[in-house]
């Protein structure tokens, strides 16, 4: 009997989860978002593999189409630049690599691993982990193969993991680059994660080879980097996969494919409706119309999802989601004058300063200011193609602040400390000045909320407190 074409899909691609998920979870730092981007990458595959190659390698695919997924992620969540060292920076500082434990736990690898920038992670992972060569990995990137080097070098791979490690485990600080003493050993050094790949030509391999035996101090950096690498491979490795992730994966494809239901409307379709209907019931879409619930429903619902919050907190969510949530928006939002007399001269210059911040596909939709129960707000409502996001700054009350509550910052930005918590579909981050409470608030993943927190709390803590 033939196969059908979902049979030889799952028999092609789901032999490659695993591997798929322990990436998507470094690449994305979140276990429950990796199982998101693994199901799209299933799904995106699945509605082309007419277009695939039988023979061809399909693992390479899979990751493609994972990269570009995140690679589009990033771009549209947050403006990564201000925030990310660049391969500049890293190339002219390093950190003074002492002696590295032999034995590591899998906790220290993966914490350091996380640390590292997304750009140099993404291409350790591929390389120590997944066993791409360098041609695939700038074929899946984008990138040139000596950009795929640079990044696995002494100041990317190596370079990266020890100073994100120390900064873990409270060891030293950066220094600049290590003086090898000879000219032959910083050769040598710069070819010696490419040697460990086997990615050297024949006269390389030797040259190297040859210096390392004499050399007893590049010997020890050879295994010193040979240990890392199976450090991090194994560790990533022993994550297990999700309980259920694979019959998820394989219930998707059964419910996209292309069998109509009566009517022509696909099984797909109807399913992708009846979630509709339940989150209705369960009052989420209805939360896009003021029409559907009373004032005393709205506050109903503010205080269910806020009462496991730090009350400091509470009063950004409250906002956001009465004034945000709650509301219908016209099909095209204010002119920036309109939007600039609402917010007043005192606070019109947030609009630009916001725009400036985030990406393209971030349109400001509302500024104001507003009340809710008898607390005044400034307020800017962001709306990209899937998400919805405030801007939400209130005067503190007498002795407000997040320490005083007890609160730990999640990271600091340019030394702002930002804090962040979760509530039913949303994701707080929040900072302060002298005089205000700030708040970044959205239905984004938790780390993409905080990065965009941080990419805008310098500038607009600047803009408060020069007020």
């Amino acid at each position: 009997m033939a196969r059908t074409d979902k049979q030889e899909f799952e028999a092609a691609a789901l032999p490659h989860l695993p591997d798929l998920f322990r990436t998507a979870a470094r690449l994305a730092g979140d276990r429950g978002r990796a199982e998101d981007l693994v199901q799209e990458v299933y799904l995106q595959a699945w509605k082309s593999f007419h277009r695939f190659t039988p023979g061809t390698n399909c693992r390479a695919w899979l990751f493609k189409i994972l990269i570009n997924i995140l690679h589009h992620q990033r771009r549209t969540w947050f403006n990564l630049r201000s925030m990310q060292e660049t391969g500049k920076d890293i190339e002219e500082t390093v950190m003074y690599a002492p002696p590295i434990p032999e034995k590591l736990t899998d906790e220290e690898v993966l914490t350091a691993l996380d640390r590292v920038p997304a750009e140099f992670r993404t291409v350790v992972v591929l390389a120590d982990v997944e066993e791409f060569s360098y041609k695939e990995i700038a074929h899946l990137l984008e990138i040139p193969i000596g950009t795929v080097m640079s990044r696995l070098g002494t100041t990317g791979r190596r370079g990266s993991l020890i100073r994100h490690r120390n900064r873990f485990t409270g060891g030293p600080g950066r220094m600049k680059i290590i003086d090898f003493g000879q000219s032959g050993c910083e050769r040598v050094r710069r070819y010696m994660d490419s040697y460990i790949s086997n990615e050297l030509l024949v006269e390389s391999n030797l040259e190297v080879l040859r210096h390392i035996e004499q050399c007893s101090e590049c010997s020890k950096e050879l295994e010193t980097r040979m240990r890392i690498r199976g450090s991090v491979k194994d560790a990533v490795q022993r994550q297990e996969l999700p309980a259920g992730l694979e019959q998820k994966i394989r219930t998707n494809i059964r419910e996209s494919s292309p069998a109509m239901w009566p009517f022509g409307f696909s099984l797909k379709w109807v399913s992708a409706v009846a979630a509709l209907l339940l989150l209705s019931t369960a009052g989420w879409i209805a939360l896009r119309s003021r029409s559907g619930f009373s004032s005393q429903d709205q506050n109903a619902y503010i205080e269910r999802i806020s009462s496991r919050l730090s009350t400091i907190l509470q009063v950004g969510l409250r906002d956001h989601v009465h004034c945000a949530v709650f509301r219908k928006y016209p099909k095209d939002p204010s002119a920036f004058a309109e939007m600039a007399h609402e917010l007043g001269p005192q606070y019109s210059g947030l609009i630009p300063l916001v725009k400036a911040k985030v990406t393209d596909e971030y349109r400001v939709i509302l500024a104001h200011r507003c009340s809710v129960q008898a607390r005044h707000y400034v307020h800017l409502v962001l709306r990209g193609r899937s998400s919805l996001l405030s801007l939400v700054i209130t005067k503190k009350n007498p002795g407000e602040s997040f320490p005083a509550f007890n609160l730990a910052p999640a990271l600091r930005a340019a030394s702002v400390p930002i804090y962040r918590a979760g509530a039913d579909r949303f994701q707080l981050a929040a900072f302060e000045t002298q005089t205000y409470l700030v708040f970044v608030i959205s239905d984004l993943p938790e780390e993409s909320n905080l990065q965009l927190a941080a990419v805008l709390a310098p500038d607009v803590q600047r803009f408060l407190s020069q007020m």
